[in-house]
């Protein structure tokens, strides 16, 4: 009797011993969480990247005889992708589009008045996004929207109008010293590498920029001004 037990009690605690050795088996096959309770995923395989980007400005040329002020509105969107390559990041174009291009520019001289529109501009802002650099740990995209000269009307001395462009890394030098006429804001656009991994994560960015340029032309001296209110709006969505 004790034999028939004893091998019923071996039958009944096998599977005991079976569930026990499946434990550690079943247990790496579910996810592994924070401390804080949240799901820790494994590394994105690439991450999408949206900029948009809305300036506002206006610029003038004052002579002896003549003035000219023009203002504009400009928005523009930039889409891609970057991939993680060793301690940096690779940056992939995908598309770029004008959403709103809006000029008016009045020009006055001998006590006539002469007003033209974008529709009369030959030239239009163009968005170019250059670059991603980690530094320590830290995301940094570079880009710049490539100006044009203005004012369009008249024969008089022209400037190229100086558009939005990002703050470069230390060291760098920033396109027409762009960096240094900031008068508000920061056009410094960052992330922290930790955050964009945990992503997604979106940031907005917002900068004035003033600038007075002194004239080199011959004869009478010529004033030049300007400026423009920057926003630049971006989201970073990992993908697994």
């Amino acid at each position: 009797m004790w034999d028939k037990m004893g091998k019923a009690g071996e039958i009944m605690n096998r599977p005991i011993v079976i569930l026990f050795r499946m434990i550690p088996v079943v247990f790496f096959l579910f996810p592994v969480f924070h401390a804080s309770g949240q799901l820790s995923p494994r590394p994105p395989r690439w991450w999408d990247v949206e900029l948009r980007l809305t300036v506002k400005g206006q610029y003038s040329v004052r002579e002896a005889d003549a003035a000219c002020a023009g203002e504009f509105l400009y928005e523009a969107t930039w889409s891609g992708s970057m991939e993680k390559d060793d301690a940096d990041f690779l940056l992939y174009h995908s598309g770029s589009e004008t959403l709103r291009w809006e000029a008016r520019e009045k020009v006055s001289s001998g006590g006539e008045q002469k007003i033209l529109t974008e529709k009369d501009f030959n030239d239009r802002p163009a968005f170019r996004m250059n670059y991603v650099l980690n530094e320590s740990g830290i995301l940094r995209f570079n880009f710049i929207v490539d100006g044009f000269p203005v004012p369009r009307s008249g024969a008089g001395e022209k400037f190229d109008l100086i558009l939005p462009a990002s703050k470069k890394e230390e060291g760098g030098l920033s396109p027409s010293g762009y960096d240094t006429s900031v008068a508000k804001g920061s056009n410094e656009i960052v992330f922290e590498e930790k955050m964009v991994r945990a992503g997604p994560v979106e940031r907005a960015f917002r900068w004035e920029w003033k600038r007075y340029q002194p004239s080199s032309g011959p004869g009478a001296p010529v004033v030049l001004f300007n400026s423009h209110k920057t926003e630049v709006k971006v989201a970073i969505t990992p993908r697994y």
